[in-house]
């Protein structure tokens, strides 16, 4: 009778031994596979803050044909923006306290107050350029994109 129970006894520590083996190496499995979806996830989420804003300008200048590289602001801080014409809407994009602002001008003959455009996305870094070759360089966060734009500047 008492070898029975001995049995028994071993093999409830036997088992608990492999569920505790088991539980642990589900923790570390659990622990491993977060830490690598919160990388990921970290990595999709700045590919996504790069990608917005410079894809947001590129499809608003899509549909343009004459773009120009202009000054707008009061006289003490005047700021480079590009203006293009949208459905008989002039439209101003530029960059103000950090942020991509859109500005549509209402035709009111008014000094263009920076503040008075809508904050789109916050960047470190947006400019524009034209190039040789008459092309658009638009740089936002050091990516960018070429435009095959007629500029005026």
């Amino acid at each position: 009778m008492k070898k029975a129970n001995d049995n028994s006894s071993t093999n409830f520590v036997i088992n608990m031994a492999l569920f505790t083996v088991f539980a642990m190496a589900l923790t570390l499995a659990l622990i491993t596979g977060a830490s690598t979806f919160r990388e990921i996830s970290k990595e999709n989420n700045e590919r996504f803050e790069q990608r917005t804003p410079l894809l947001y300008v590129a499809n608003k200048l899509s549909g343009v044909e004459i773009v120009q590289i202009v000054e707008i602001g009061g006289d003490n801080s005047k700021i480079n923006a590009l203006k293009f014409n949208d459905d008989g809407l002039d439209i101003y994009i530029y960059l103000y306290n950090g942020y991509i602002h859109e500005m549509y001008d209402l035709g009111f003959d008014e000094v263009l107050r920076l503040d008075a455009g809508i904050a789109l996305f916050a960047v470190r870094s947006m400019t524009f350029e034209k190039t040789t070759d008459n092309l658009l360089c638009v740089i936002i966060n050091d990516k960018y994109v070429y435009m095959n734009l007629e500029v005026i500047l």
